[in-house]
């Protein structure tokens, strides 16, 4: 399977770890079932990236499970946090956390928590956790 992934990782970065432009998300780790449905989506025409499409669109489900899997099992590091410049003031940490854990209904975006899961570390069997909020939240 990691032959046949190769192309994946042209983009994805060396073991998914995800393409250094930051365009490109990451793969290794996240949940199969997360990584399968978003295999479909591209495949099904709900998502569009054409790029994706082509290469999915006439694989099977089974396959693009085993792709899945394959990427879910790697368990690759993540790279240490980047410093930053300077911290965020106070208020924008706050605004960031109060959406997290209670999103705003004004704007009908959901609380991050209500899929990510209590600590944001994902919810199996297909939602990834969200790396970027473990340090502030």
């Amino acid at each position: 399977m990691a032959q046949r992934t190769l192309a994946c990782t042209a983009c994805h970065g060396e073991q998914g770890r995800a393409g250094p432009d930051g365009y490109y998300p990451r793969l290794a780790g996240k949940p199969a079932g997360y990584l399968y449905n978003q295999l479909l989506n591209f495949r099904d025409g709900r998502r569009h990236y054409g790029l994706m499409t082509r290469m999915v669109d006439v694989l099977s489900d089974e396959y693009l499970m085993d792709i899945a899997r394959h990427f879910a099992a790697m368990q690759a590091p993540y790279p240490p946090p980047a410093p930053l410049a300077s911290p965020p003031p106070p208020a924008v940490l706050a605004r960031g956390r109060d959406l997290a854990l209670n999103g705003d209904a004004a704007q009908r975006l959901p609380a991050c928590v209500q899929c990510h899961g209590p600590a944001l570390m994902g919810a199996l069997p297909d939602t990834p956790g969200l790396l970027a909020c473990r340090r502030t939240i």
